[in-house]
């Protein structure tokens, strides 16, 4: 048996029986009440607000009794060993009181019902991070259900896997290895989804005039970020022959895709994470999820808005970060948007003074050094992925002008850090200034 004691106001009160209805000052249940009764020795009729003290005792099953109720600042009854005490109350008939106390309990209910049911349908985020495409991988979800949303996700993370298996560059048996395989000997019918994006990744080589090349592979190869491998002019100059977009010859009638020159290869490492993204995104929607993000590195596409209707905020990273002060360029609001960003920051090595990055002019062989980085934001992620890195090559005027001609939006540090931007997008873009 346990005991505590404890004090609370007077919220309701039954003259007929002699009972009442209280709210404890402190309490760690989960309903703040006790229903008690009064001795017989108390000299006054208890009133709505009186403070009261009492006792509860708690049984071994868990159930409650308040007993030894007094009011404060009310002296009791003294007893006398000769006298037994009058009863203090009359009992009467009426059920007035405790339909009062009833409604009352019935409110406290339903309220409680209202608030849980409220909190059961609000939009929530659900968010999940794993490896695929060789890559982390976060998927977020707005919806109401959790098992909807793990559902889509799961269906969402399906698909990329899908995608890797059938657009490696590695594995033995993907559909891009066959037709690697067969350059220059015969065309290789395709899936849907391969001839989809290859005719992307030859959209944006003609769009950025060679900046963005599926075939620079054989040039990629030669440098060694990791190991600061830098490859000399004569091993480059022996591959460029093999670099080159018009290679490609699509078919679309036939689903065949050809690689006219033996030696020419793919590796569709430049634009897959953003097609992948939008593709997830498709599964996300096919599956009732109003809103999310997918996020392949940094390759980023949105739909919908935040649970509380906001769009989405995306922060742009700063190419020349020195503290933890000024990681962000700048930031923006996206909604059924794509956007990535390629820099000189990413994978880069510093020989006698000179900075050697990833992103290679396909016509050279070796870095572009007119940008810092370029971000792009466009309706679809398939579009911003090749694009950042065909407008990063091409420089910031000609770059410029592409995006404009285009309709995309774009943000370009130059060479020199100034911060350019494509027509109309100044008013969305929020630049970050360091303290």
């Amino acid at each position: 048996m346990a005991i505590t004691r404890l004090k609370g106001k007077l919220e309701l009160w039954d003259d007929d029986k002699g009972y009442g209805f209280i709210t404890p000052e402190k309490s760690t249940e989960n309903i703040f009440v006790h229903i008690f009764a009064f001795g017989k020795n108390i000299t006054r009729r208890p009133k709505i607000g009186d403070i009261i003290h009492y006792t509860v005792h708690t049984d071994n099953k868990g159930k409650t009794k308040a007993v030894d109720a007094i009011i404060e600042g009310v002296p009791l009854r003294k007893k006398t060993a000769t006298s037994r005490p009058k009863k203090y109350f009359k009992k009467r008939e009426s059920k007035s009181s405790w339909r009062i106390f009833n409604i009352f309990v019935f409110c406290l209910l339903l309220v409680a019902l209202i608030i849980w049911l409220g909190q059961s349908q609000r939009k929530r985020l659900f968010k999940e991070t794993r490896t695929s495409l060789y890559t982390l991988v976060s998927i977020t979800a707005v919806t109401q259900s959790e098992d909807q949303a793990r559902t889509a996700i799961s269906e969402a993370y399906g698909e990329l896997e899908r995608l890797g298996r059938l657009l490696n560059f590695y594995a033995d048996d993907s559909e891009l290895t066959a037709i690697n395989r067969n350059a220059g000997i015969k065309p290789v019918r395709v899936s849907p989804d391969t001839l989809e994006i290859i005719q992307a990744a030859i959209y944006a080589g003609e769009q950025t005039e060679g900046g963005f090349d599926v075939t620079v592979g054989p040039i990629v190869k030669l440098w060694d970020f990791n190991e600061e491998t830098l490859p000399d002019a004569a091993s480059i100059a022996e591959q460029l022959p093999f670099v080159g977009y018009r290679n490609i010859v699509v078919d679309a009638a036939a689903s065949t895709v050809f690689l006219r020159k033996a030696g020419v290869q793919m590796d569709l490492g430049g634009i897959i994470k953003g097609f992948a993204a939008d593709k997830a995104i498709a599964v996300l929607k096919k599956n009732g999820i109003e809103g999310g993000i997918v996020a392949v590195a940094g390759d980023i596409r949105v739909f919908g808005r935040q649970p509380d209707g906001r769009p989405w905020r995306v922060g742009v990273q700063n190419p020349r970060q020195k503290s933890e002060d000024d990681v962000l360029l700048a930031s923006l609001n996206l909604e059924d948007k794509g956007i990535s960003t390629s820099g000189d920051y990413q994978r880069y090595f510093i020989r006698d003074g000179v900075r050697y990055h990833h992103l290679l002019n396909p016509k050279t062989g070796f870095p572009e050094n007119l940008c810092q980085s370029v971000t792009i934001i466009a309706p679809a992620a398939t579009l911003t992925d090749p694009f950042a890195t065909g407008i990063f090559v091409m420089g910031p005027k000609k770059g410029l002008a592409v995006l404009d001609r285009l309709g995309i939006g774009g943000i370009i540090v130059d060479q020199n850090g100034t911060v350019l931007m494509t027509k109309g997008l100044e008013s969305q873009v929020q630049l970050i200034q360091p303290d």
